[in-house]
């Protein structure tokens, strides 16, 4: 809160790093960002110290300022629109607004916002920017207190217009005004500390508004239009200050020779100046710049995704259903005061770089998805109440994380002016849209609007990702510490891939360290006949130990603990709490226990506790073992998967994962027929008839432990079933492994890598969308079956059999035909694309058709073609991608852990027949898959282009990597 206080102070911190930056990196290039002829003397450092004293408090004070009024001013109307709610004295009532009129009232400034935002910048330069922002500040003034004369909607639609038009160009031209006088470096924090004085505004109108709404009829006027009034006036007073702002170094009066001629000399020759003219011909060249259509369509879809629900948010929390219209102008606050908190946190670590810009942004993208997913499919007010503080705070910090790198692109003072009011018009599309998606018709629950808000983010995502690759100068900032600017301007991002060095390097290396080929398929044969039936056993048992409790159901586990269809999805879903908690932690702590260990405990544990499961009596019984039976599996199938990594060669383990993805289906096929069997056996014994499915089938698991414990190797190379020659080829591969993949000596350096990795987050998010479908539609298919298309219980268990049988079938042709061509043509997403079609196509048969069960069923074998390809390819995906060792094992870990996720998500959106939200869901997730698996494909390519140009000479050798996946041998799979 200081920094609400005393704002200089904290734009002091701004100088303190500026020339903390000229003391370090003056006279180093930072891509065209600053003159490399200046030299950093103690006096050059005192007098830019005094500079940007001056400039800061001018500049940023004084925007910052007249901000608060702004945004204040823009707020209000959604503040009016719950003032006397209760009462039926508000400003809808009084003016006679249906919903679809409120809208469009809120959303008509958003028109007037993006018809007059671009040219904003081009009459900040023809008028002065001192004259310009005393004609904007007064004109949003005067029109904000006519808003209080309005008496019907045309009146409204006209004043809200005005108001748009009016406060269109004040950002732009506040970042234009900018780019005169900072470097593109240095404006991250103040972009951030402008930015987040919004939110304290947004938390203020809120704290106004809660005391406006007890002035009703003071003076005969009513409490909206007081509003109105008093938030309009404070801009007309600010107005006239505006004519002290500097309007350009070359011209400024506060500074003196010396300091005009140093601010001049400090700043890139691409900066806008004051004494240029407008030459529109370079418009041509900005329009043929690929980044300015990836940064719009990120603005668009964040001003869509990110900040509708602010255009709704007074009511959105009203409608939560635990407060008052009073109190919930006071609960606007902390929505808004975690976002000026978040946003000067951000901005403080971007200006130290100790975090990236569009690692940041995804980061901020990914979690608004997360609140927004928590929003569909939770129903207690205060857990929505917290994922919406959340999301706004999150949302609010976006555009100022990515605003410097947008302004970074931008050459000259055309394209800066143009580009800024451009790119910033796009932001209002969220304006226009988002009230209509937040109309009150679609309350109290919004959960249309949230799902339009969660596809529209996840575009937003490829968008930023599209962005960082298409912005050619900035291609390696991404990578280094240090910045470029000698990369080649005719980088063609699409050239077509060489031949895979990896395979002239395994060959060379299998020819000195293998002499004897025939020999090495002999030892691989007899690794496949040890490893592979244990691992398929494993995960067969396991996968059917965590599924069956959707067959039980159909055999009256529901009916018998008296279960509501809330509480079951409850009861499947807890399973992935501890699951994924556990996950990652289990993993890294293979590395202490010797894998036949680790693996045997995990197997013991999870076979108790399904046997456990059978004397369950409640409701409460049934979620403890079930987080308990999460917790027991967690790590599992990650521990497995690292430990092909560490016996195969990458080119091998496609095939030896498939092996493993094979039991799946396979589990989920015998799980019916052994389900069908079990409930034969009806009440025996005191026992219900799924107490003996859990009985049996943890029965089953129990007996694998004593094959894990005397089967399973540590390490392979010193397995005592090997022969004298068979041994040194294994310890041959060993060694070839060891060159190529890099140490497998444990470094926390590694694991922080796998962190820092886009490929991991790309691959997590498919993993993520892939299990929505396969959790949601494995675990339920017996109840969809039954509720949904109308069959008996005992027809249910029957037909799930030949649908999972198709599962696995389709595993067998397309995985293990992925597995083989792929391991030779060096190729995994490209396999992927075309399998999310057969669900697409499936779950829009299972929305759209509703009184033919036949086409229906036939419905559900489409989506089980890609039930557990997707998953299995995604994961073979990450294993080939990824090296040395324990960045690799943190990488399984981490994808695994967020995949996991929808194991927690699946079952809400499950929760009773006909489970069409469910469908929704599963729709919407295998769209996105397909979306993300074609941004996965296009990033790794862009990586193996830059290594065939450091290879050919076009790109100097900056790598600080070269073991693992930094050697310019390792190719990335695609």
């Amino acid at each position: 809160m200081a920094v609400t206080k005393d704002p200089i102070g904290t734009i002091a911190q701004v100088a303190n790093e500026t020339q903390l930056f000229s003391e370090k990196g003056a006279g180093s290039t930072t891509e065209a960002t600053s003159n490399p002829d200046i030299e950093a003397t103690p006096k050059d450092a005192a007098l830019e110290k005094r500079i940007m004293r001056k400039i800061d408090l001018w500049l940023v004070g004084f925007y910052s300022l007249v901000y608060v009024f702004r945004v204040i001013d823009s707020a209000n109307y959604s503040n009016a629109a719950i003032i006397n709610l209760e009462a039926g004295t508000g400003i809808k009532k009084q003016l006679g607004f249906t919903p679809s009129q409120w809208a469009w009232t809120l959303s008509i400034f958003s028109y007037s916002y993006l018809i007059f935002e671009p040219t904003n910048t081009v009459l900040l330069k023809l008028f002065k920017p001192s004259r310009w922002m005393f004609i904007l500040i007064m004109a949003w003034g005067i029109s904000a207190c006519c808003s209080a004369a309005a008496t019907n909607f045309s009146g409204m639609m006209c004043v809200r217009f005005a108001i748009g038009a009016a406060e269109a160009g004040f950002f732009p031209s506040v970042l234009f005004h900018y780019a005169f006088w900072y470097r593109p470096e240095e404006m991250a924090l103040r972009i951030a500390f402008f930015y987040s004085i919004r939110q304290v505004s947004s938390a203020l109108s809120g704290l106004l508004a809660y005391a406006i709404s007890y002035m009703d009829q003071l003076g005969g006027v009513s409490e909206w239009r007081w509003l109105f009034i008093l938030e309009g006036l404070p801009a007309i007073i600010l107005a006239f200050f505006a004519f002290g702002l500097p309007d350009y170094p070359e011209s400024a009066k506060i500074l003196t020779e010396e300091e005009r001629l140093y601010v001049k000399e400090r700043l890139a020759s691409t900066a806008p100046k004051g004494g240029s003219h407008w030459d529109f011909k370079s418009l041509k060249v900005m329009a043929k710049d690929s980044t300015l259509y990836t940064f719009s369509l990120y603005w668009i879809c964040h001003g869509i995704g990110g900040f509708g629900v602010g255009f709704a948010l007074p009511t959105v929390i009203y409608q939560l259903g635990f407060t008052t219209t009073a109190y919930s102008q006071l609960m606007n606050i902390p929505p808004y005061v975690s976002a000026f908190l978040l946003l000067n946190a951000l901005g403080f670590m971007l200006q130290r770089k100790w975090i990236r810009p569009w690692v940041t942004a995804v980061g901020i993208e990914s979690t608004i998805i997360v609140c927004y997913i928590i929003l569909l499919l939770v129903d207690n007010p205060v857990v929505r109440y917290l994922c919406l503080i959340v999301s706004v705070a999150c949302a609010g910090c976006a555009y100022p994380v990515i605003w410097p790198e947008r302004i970074r692109a931008l050459e000259g003072t055309v394209a800066s002016g143009i580009g800024i009011g451009l790119t910033n018009a796009c932001a209002q599309f969220g304006g226009i849209v988002g009230p209509h998606v937040f109309s009150t018709v679609f309350g109290p629950r919004y959960r249309i609007s949230y799902g339009v808000n969660l596809s529209v983010l996840v575009v937003g995502i490829c968008s930023i990702l599209t962005k960082f690759i298409s912005l050619r100068p900035l291609f390696l900032f991404f990578f280094n510490d240090k910045t470029q600017s000698t990369m080649d301007p005719k980088l063609d991002m699409m050239a077509q891939d060489k031949p895979n060095p990896e395979e002239a390097g395994n060959a060379s290396s299998s020819s000195t360290l293998i002499p004897d080929s025939q020999l090495e398929k002999q030892v691989l044969r007899k690794l496949d006949l040890r490893l592979a039936p244990l691992f398929a056993t494993l995960y067969f048992v396991a996968y059917l130990d965590r599924s069956n409790i959707g067959n039980a159901a159909v055999a009256g586990l529901t009916e018998d603990l008296g279960l509501s269809g809330s509480q079951f999805s409850t009861a499947v879903s807890v399973f992935f709490a501890t699951y994924v908690a556990f996950e990652l932690p289990v993993v890294l702590a293979m590395r202490k226990l010797k894998p036949h260990r680790a693996i045997s405990i995990m197997c013991f544990g999870w076979s108790v506790v399904t046997i456990g499961t059978a004397f369950t009596k409640r409701f409460g019984d049934l979620v403890a073992i079930r987080l308990l039976l999460g917790l027991c599996e967690a790590g599992f199938f990650p521990c497995l998967s690292l430990y092909i990594t560490m016996v195969y060669k990458r080119e091998e383990q496609g095939l030896r994962l498939a092996y493993l993805f094979t039991s799946v289906s396979l589990a989920g096929m015998f799980g019916g027929l052994i389900a069908t069997a079990i409930t034969k056996i009806g009440h025996s014994a005191g026992l219900r008839a799924w107490s003996w499915l859990y009985i049996i089938e943890g029965l089953i698991s129990l007996l694998a432990v004593t094959w894990v414990w005397f089967g399973l190797p540590n390490d392979p190379t010193r397995a005592k079933f090997w022969k004298p020659e068979e041994r040194e080829v294994m310890l041959a591969r060993e060694a070839q492994r060891q060159e190529y993949l890099g140490s497998q000596v444990f470094e926390w350096k590694e694991v922080f890598n796998a962190f820092k990795d886009p490929k991991v987050y790309f691959t997590a998010l498919i993993q993520f969308f892939q299990d929505i479908i396969l959790y949601g539609f494995s675990t339920f298919l017996p109840s969809i079956l039954r509720l949904d298309l109308g069959f008996t219980a005992l027809e249910a268990q029957y037909l799930s059999i030949p649908v999972y049988f198709v599962g696995g079938l389709s595993f067998f042709v397309v995985v293990l035909t992925a597995a083989i061509l792929g391991d030779k043509w060096r190729l995994r997403g490209t396999f992927l694309l075309g399998l999310d079609v057969f669900a697409v196509v499936g779950y829009a048969i299972l929305l759209g058709v509703s009184n033919s069960p036949g086409i229906r069923y036939f419905a559900c074998y489409l989506i089980a073609i890609p039930l557990y390809c997707g998953p299995g390819l995604n994961e073979i995906w990450i294993n080939n991608n990824m090296a040395p060792h324990y960045r690799r094992a943190t990488a399984i870990g981490l994808q695994q852990t967020i995949g996991n996720i929808a194991g927690i998500v699946a079952p809400q959106v499950y929760r009773s027949a006909p489970y069409r939200l469910g469908h929704w869901c599963s729709l919407a997730s295998a769209i996105i898959c397909i979306v993300l698996i074609a941004g996965q494909i296009w990033y790794l390519r862009l990586l193996n282009q830059k290594k065939e140009r450091i290879e050919k000479g076009e790109l100097s050798d900056d790598r600080k990597e070269t073991t693992g996946e930094g050697q310019l041998e390792f190719r990335y799979v695609y």
